[in-house]
Protein backbone atom coordinates (compact mmCIF):
# COMPACT_ATOMS: atom_id res chain seq x y z
CA UNK A 1 0.00 0.00 0.00
CA UNK A 2 0.90 4.06 -0.68
CA UNK A 3 0.89 6.33 2.28
CA UNK A 4 -1.89 8.16 2.42
CA UNK A 5 -1.86 11.37 0.20
CA UNK A 6 -4.46 14.29 -0.02
CA UNK A 7 -7.25 13.94 -1.54
CA UNK A 8 -5.93 15.09 -6.14
CA UNK A 9 -8.11 16.32 -8.52
CA UNK A 10 -6.28 13.74 -11.24
CA UNK A 11 -3.83 11.07 -11.52
CA UNK A 12 -1.78 11.16 -14.77
CA UNK A 13 0.02 7.41 -15.82
CA UNK A 14 2.37 7.74 -18.25
CA UNK A 15 5.97 8.05 -18.60
CA UNK A 16 8.96 10.41 -17.75
CA UNK A 17 11.90 10.96 -18.98
CA UNK A 18 15.16 13.43 -19.10
CA UNK A 19 15.03 15.20 -22.81
CA UNK A 20 18.30 16.02 -24.70
CA UNK A 21 17.82 18.56 -26.72
CA UNK A 22 19.87 19.49 -29.44
CA UNK A 23 18.83 23.01 -31.82
CA UNK A 24 19.97 22.63 -35.31
CA UNK A 25 19.30 24.73 -38.54
CA UNK A 26 17.83 21.53 -40.15
CA UNK A 27 16.33 18.28 -39.26
CA UNK A 28 19.27 15.52 -40.50
CA UNK A 29 18.67 14.16 -43.34
CA UNK A 30 19.16 10.24 -44.25
CA UNK A 31 22.87 9.77 -44.38
CA UNK A 32 24.01 13.44 -43.15
CA UNK A 33 24.89 15.11 -40.32
CA UNK A 34 23.82 18.58 -38.48
CA UNK A 35 25.98 20.78 -35.98
CA UNK A 36 23.76 21.74 -32.99
CA UNK A 37 24.05 24.87 -31.93
CA UNK A 38 23.39 24.00 -28.44
CA UNK A 39 22.41 21.00 -26.15
CA UNK A 40 20.72 20.92 -23.12
CA UNK A 41 19.37 18.26 -20.57
CA UNK A 42 15.60 18.42 -19.42
CA UNK A 43 13.18 16.82 -17.34
CA UNK A 44 10.09 15.50 -19.78
CA UNK A 45 8.04 12.47 -20.87
CA UNK A 46 4.55 12.59 -22.36
CA UNK A 47 2.81 12.28 -19.16
CA UNK A 48 5.36 13.98 -16.87
CA UNK A 49 4.70 16.84 -18.86
CA UNK A 50 0.66 17.02 -18.06
CA UNK A 51 1.03 16.33 -14.76
CA UNK A 52 3.69 19.65 -14.65
CA UNK A 53 1.09 21.17 -17.00
CA UNK A 54 -2.13 20.31 -15.02
CA UNK A 55 0.14 21.30 -11.20
CA UNK A 56 1.19 24.63 -13.19
CA UNK A 57 -3.00 25.47 -13.55
CA UNK A 58 -3.52 25.24 -9.78
CA UNK A 59 -4.70 21.54 -9.53
CA UNK A 60 -3.50 19.13 -7.26
CA UNK A 61 -2.35 16.13 -9.27
CA UNK A 62 -0.66 12.83 -8.72
CA UNK A 63 1.76 10.99 -11.26
CA UNK A 64 2.56 7.54 -11.41
CA UNK A 65 5.41 5.63 -13.33
CA UNK A 66 8.69 3.52 -13.31
CA UNK A 67 11.61 5.18 -12.39
CA UNK A 68 15.04 4.38 -12.18
CA UNK A 69 17.28 4.70 -9.36
CA UNK A 70 19.84 6.73 -11.45
CA UNK A 71 20.78 10.37 -11.00
CA UNK A 72 18.56 11.17 -14.34
CA UNK A 73 15.63 9.83 -11.61
CA UNK A 74 16.50 11.46 -9.06
CA UNK A 75 16.76 14.58 -11.34
CA UNK A 76 13.34 13.73 -12.34
CA UNK A 77 11.90 13.63 -9.03
CA UNK A 78 13.37 16.64 -7.41
CA UNK A 79 11.60 18.40 -10.49
CA UNK A 80 8.43 16.85 -9.61
CA UNK A 81 8.85 18.44 -5.85
CA UNK A 82 9.83 21.85 -7.06
CA UNK A 83 6.39 21.42 -9.45
CA UNK A 84 4.34 20.23 -6.73
CA UNK A 85 3.09 17.01 -8.21
CA UNK A 86 2.79 13.92 -5.97
CA UNK A 87 4.91 11.12 -7.02
CA UNK A 88 4.30 8.81 -3.91
CA UNK A 89 2.26 6.06 -5.92
CA UNK A 90 5.83 6.23 -8.64
CA UNK A 91 7.54 2.85 -8.89
CA UNK A 92 12.08 3.38 -8.13
CA UNK A 93 13.17 0.38 -9.82
CA UNK A 94 17.03 -0.58 -9.82
CA UNK A 95 17.12 -2.79 -13.18
CA UNK A 96 16.47 0.31 -15.80
CA UNK A 97 17.62 3.20 -16.34
CA UNK A 98 15.75 5.81 -16.53
CA UNK A 99 14.19 6.57 -20.03
CA UNK A 100 15.80 9.41 -22.24
CA UNK A 101 14.64 11.33 -24.99
CA UNK A 102 16.70 12.66 -28.04
CA UNK A 103 15.48 15.49 -29.33
CA UNK A 104 16.63 17.62 -32.34
CA UNK A 105 14.53 21.02 -33.00
CA UNK A 106 15.07 22.99 -36.34
CA UNK A 107 14.56 26.72 -36.84
CA UNK A 108 10.86 26.39 -37.41
CA UNK A 109 10.08 24.52 -34.08
CA UNK A 110 9.84 21.00 -35.61
CA UNK A 111 11.05 18.08 -34.50
CA UNK A 112 12.48 14.66 -34.53
CA UNK A 113 12.10 12.20 -31.36
CA UNK A 114 14.56 8.81 -30.68
CA UNK A 115 13.77 7.49 -27.69
CA UNK A 116 15.35 5.43 -24.93
CA UNK A 117 12.17 3.46 -23.15
CA UNK A 118 14.18 2.58 -20.02
CA UNK A 119 12.03 2.84 -16.91
CA UNK A 120 8.76 3.90 -18.49
CA UNK A 121 5.23 3.46 -17.84
CA UNK A 122 3.73 1.08 -14.95
CA UNK A 123 2.89 -2.35 -17.21
CA UNK A 124 -0.01 -3.90 -15.05
CA UNK A 125 -1.96 -2.85 -12.95
CA UNK A 126 -0.66 -4.99 -9.92
CA UNK A 127 1.67 -2.03 -9.88
CA UNK A 128 -1.28 0.58 -8.70
CA UNK A 129 -3.08 1.53 -5.65
CA UNK A 130 -6.52 0.99 -5.70
CA UNK A 131 -7.24 3.36 -3.17
CA UNK A 132 -4.52 5.97 -4.26
CA UNK A 133 -6.48 5.98 -7.64
CA UNK A 134 -9.86 5.98 -6.10
CA UNK A 135 -9.20 9.75 -4.77
CA UNK A 136 -9.20 11.31 -8.48
CA UNK A 137 -11.97 12.71 -10.43
CA UNK A 138 -9.90 12.40 -12.90
CA UNK A 139 -7.25 10.01 -14.54
CA UNK A 140 -5.50 10.76 -17.81
CA UNK A 141 -3.71 7.81 -19.51
CA UNK A 142 -0.67 7.79 -21.91
CA UNK A 143 1.44 5.48 -23.78
CA UNK A 144 -0.31 2.55 -21.56
CA UNK A 145 -2.33 -0.58 -22.97
CA UNK A 146 -5.88 -2.47 -21.72
CA UNK A 147 -4.40 -3.93 -18.42
CA UNK A 148 -3.50 -0.27 -16.90
CA UNK A 149 -6.76 1.09 -19.32
CA UNK A 150 -8.86 -1.24 -18.07
CA UNK A 151 -8.04 -1.11 -13.90
CA UNK A 152 -8.43 2.22 -14.06
CA UNK A 153 -11.86 2.18 -16.21
CA UNK A 154 -13.14 -0.06 -13.17
CA UNK A 155 -12.30 2.48 -10.57
CA UNK A 156 -13.28 5.84 -12.57
CA UNK A 157 -17.05 3.86 -13.20
CA UNK A 158 -17.18 3.29 -9.61
CA UNK A 159 -15.50 6.98 -8.39
CA UNK A 160 -17.96 8.41 -11.69
CA UNK A 161 -14.08 9.99 -12.03
CA UNK A 162 -13.47 11.15 -15.68
CA UNK A 163 -11.41 9.00 -17.96
CA UNK A 164 -9.38 10.55 -20.65
CA UNK A 165 -6.72 8.31 -22.91
CA UNK A 166 -4.06 9.56 -25.04
CA UNK A 167 -2.95 6.24 -26.46
CA UNK A 168 0.63 8.20 -27.63
CA UNK A 169 2.62 6.82 -30.68
CA UNK A 170 3.70 3.26 -29.68
CA UNK A 171 0.27 2.20 -28.42
CA UNK A 172 -1.12 3.67 -31.74
CA UNK A 173 1.55 2.08 -34.04
CA UNK A 174 0.08 -1.59 -32.82
CA UNK A 175 -3.00 -0.65 -34.86
CA UNK A 176 -6.39 -0.18 -34.10
CA UNK A 177 -6.46 -4.01 -32.54
CA UNK A 178 -4.56 -1.98 -29.68
CA UNK A 179 -8.39 -0.30 -28.63
CA UNK A 180 -10.30 -3.19 -29.56
CA UNK A 181 -12.47 -3.70 -26.32
CA UNK A 182 -11.63 -0.14 -24.44
CA UNK A 183 -12.97 2.31 -26.51
CA UNK A 184 -16.40 1.92 -24.42
CA UNK A 185 -14.41 3.06 -21.30
CA UNK A 186 -13.35 6.54 -22.31
CA UNK A 187 -14.95 9.58 -22.06
CA UNK A 188 -12.17 11.81 -23.97
CA UNK A 189 -9.96 9.96 -26.16
CA UNK A 190 -7.20 12.32 -27.32
CA UNK A 191 -5.21 11.72 -30.24
CA UNK A 192 -2.96 13.39 -32.62
CA UNK A 193 -2.80 13.27 -36.61
CA UNK A 194 -0.14 11.16 -36.74
CA UNK A 195 -2.11 8.65 -33.96
CA UNK A 196 -5.32 8.76 -35.45
CA UNK A 197 -3.65 7.82 -39.29
CA UNK A 198 -1.72 4.90 -37.14
CA UNK A 199 -4.96 3.22 -35.83
CA UNK A 200 -6.98 4.09 -38.91
CA UNK A 201 -4.63 4.98 -42.22
CA UNK A 202 -6.58 6.28 -44.93
CA UNK A 203 -9.22 8.00 -42.84
CA UNK A 204 -9.43 11.92 -42.81
CA UNK A 205 -9.51 13.21 -39.41
CA UNK A 206 -13.22 13.77 -39.31
CA UNK A 207 -14.33 10.58 -40.61
CA UNK A 208 -11.53 8.74 -37.90
CA UNK A 209 -12.99 10.64 -35.33
CA UNK A 210 -16.24 9.49 -36.41
CA UNK A 211 -15.31 5.93 -36.25
CA UNK A 212 -13.63 6.15 -32.80
CA UNK A 213 -17.12 7.44 -31.55
CA UNK A 214 -19.35 4.56 -33.37
CA UNK A 215 -16.80 1.97 -31.33
CA UNK A 216 -17.57 3.31 -28.09
CA UNK A 217 -15.62 6.21 -27.39
CA UNK A 218 -17.59 9.14 -25.90
CA UNK A 219 -16.02 12.11 -26.53
CA UNK A 220 -13.32 12.08 -29.51
CA UNK A 221 -10.46 14.45 -30.23
CA UNK A 222 -7.93 15.13 -32.45
CA UNK A 223 -5.15 17.67 -32.90
CA UNK A 224 -4.55 18.92 -36.29
CA UNK A 225 -1.52 21.16 -35.46
CA UNK A 226 -1.76 24.29 -37.62
CA UNK A 227 -5.25 23.07 -38.43
CA UNK A 228 -7.28 23.07 -35.32
CA UNK A 229 -8.64 20.28 -33.25
CA UNK A 230 -11.89 18.32 -34.29
CA UNK A 231 -13.79 16.87 -31.91
CA UNK A 232 -16.77 14.26 -32.32
CA UNK A 233 -19.66 13.16 -29.40
CA UNK A 234 -23.14 12.32 -29.42
CA UNK A 235 -24.28 15.89 -30.04
CA UNK A 236 -22.04 17.49 -31.95
CA UNK A 237 -18.97 17.71 -34.68
CA UNK A 238 -17.00 20.75 -34.61
CA UNK A 239 -13.42 22.36 -35.46
CA UNK A 240 -11.61 24.67 -33.01
CA UNK A 241 -8.83 26.91 -34.94
CA UNK A 242 -5.81 27.31 -32.77
CA UNK A 243 -4.44 30.50 -31.78
CA UNK A 244 -2.37 32.71 -33.30
CA UNK A 245 1.26 33.20 -32.35
CA UNK A 246 4.12 35.41 -33.24
CA UNK A 247 6.90 32.98 -33.81
CA UNK A 248 6.94 29.46 -32.90
CA UNK A 249 10.40 28.27 -30.99
CA UNK A 250 9.87 24.86 -30.26
CA UNK A 251 6.43 22.34 -30.95
CA UNK A 252 8.27 19.73 -28.33
CA UNK A 253 5.70 19.25 -25.79
CA UNK A 254 2.93 21.13 -27.22
CA UNK A 255 0.36 18.32 -27.57
CA UNK A 256 0.73 17.38 -23.44
CA UNK A 257 0.18 21.36 -23.13
CA UNK A 258 -3.27 21.08 -24.67
CA UNK A 259 -3.88 17.90 -22.71
CA UNK A 260 -3.13 19.64 -19.32
CA UNK A 261 -5.48 23.10 -20.27
CA UNK A 262 -8.31 20.44 -21.41
CA UNK A 263 -7.75 18.61 -18.39
CA UNK A 264 -7.84 21.49 -16.37
CA UNK A 265 -10.69 23.34 -17.55
CA UNK A 266 -12.98 19.61 -17.55
CA UNK A 267 -12.03 19.55 -13.79
CA UNK A 268 -13.28 23.48 -13.48
CA UNK A 269 -16.10 22.57 -14.83
CA UNK A 270 -16.04 23.95 -18.26
CA UNK A 271 -17.57 22.42 -21.40
CA UNK A 272 -15.51 20.07 -23.85
CA UNK A 273 -15.16 23.41 -26.02
CA UNK A 274 -13.95 25.28 -23.86
CA UNK A 275 -11.91 22.69 -22.25
CA UNK A 276 -10.19 22.66 -25.64
CA UNK A 277 -10.17 26.17 -26.25
CA UNK A 278 -8.19 26.18 -22.83
CA UNK A 279 -5.75 23.46 -24.39
CA UNK A 280 -5.06 25.05 -27.19
CA UNK A 281 -4.09 28.02 -25.56
CA UNK A 282 -2.03 26.23 -23.22
CA UNK A 283 -0.38 24.93 -26.59
CA UNK A 284 0.11 28.28 -28.32
CA UNK A 285 2.16 29.83 -25.10
CA UNK A 286 3.99 26.58 -24.63
CA UNK A 287 5.57 26.44 -27.96
CA UNK A 288 6.96 30.23 -28.03
CA UNK A 289 9.63 28.35 -25.17
CA UNK A 290 12.12 26.05 -25.55
CA UNK A 291 11.60 22.47 -24.08
CA UNK A 292 9.00 20.59 -23.39
CA UNK A 293 8.02 22.33 -19.69
CA UNK A 294 9.39 25.70 -19.92
CA UNK A 295 6.45 27.53 -21.76
CA UNK A 296 3.81 25.72 -19.55
CA UNK A 297 1.44 28.47 -18.50
CA UNK A 298 -0.05 29.40 -14.78
CA UNK A 299 -3.71 29.76 -14.73
CA UNK A 300 -3.18 33.68 -14.44
CA UNK A 301 -0.80 33.30 -17.41
CA UNK A 302 -3.23 31.11 -19.42
CA UNK A 303 -6.78 33.12 -18.68
CA UNK A 304 -4.76 36.49 -19.31
CA UNK A 305 -3.65 35.03 -23.06
CA UNK A 306 -7.27 33.51 -23.80
CA UNK A 307 -8.76 37.07 -22.56
CA UNK A 308 -6.84 39.13 -25.29
CA UNK A 309 -8.68 37.16 -28.12
CA UNK A 310 -12.34 36.79 -28.65
CA UNK A 311 -14.40 34.20 -28.78
CA UNK A 312 -15.36 32.91 -32.23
Amino acid sequence: MTPFAPDLDAVVIGAAAMDILAWVDHLPARDSIELARNVEMQPGGAGANVAVAVSRLGLKVGFIARIGSDENGQTLLNEFVHEKVDTVACRIVHDLPTAICFIAIDSFGDRSIVAFGGAGPVENHEELDYEYLSRARLFYLTDVGHDILQFAAGIARTQRSILVYSPGGIIASKGLESLIGVLPEVDVLLLNQSESNSLLPDYPPELAAREFFARGARNVVITLGQQGVICVNAEQFFLLPIFPVDSVVDTTGAGDALAGGLIAGLLLGDSLKDSIRYGCAAAAIKIGHPGARSGLPSRKQLDLFISSYPLE
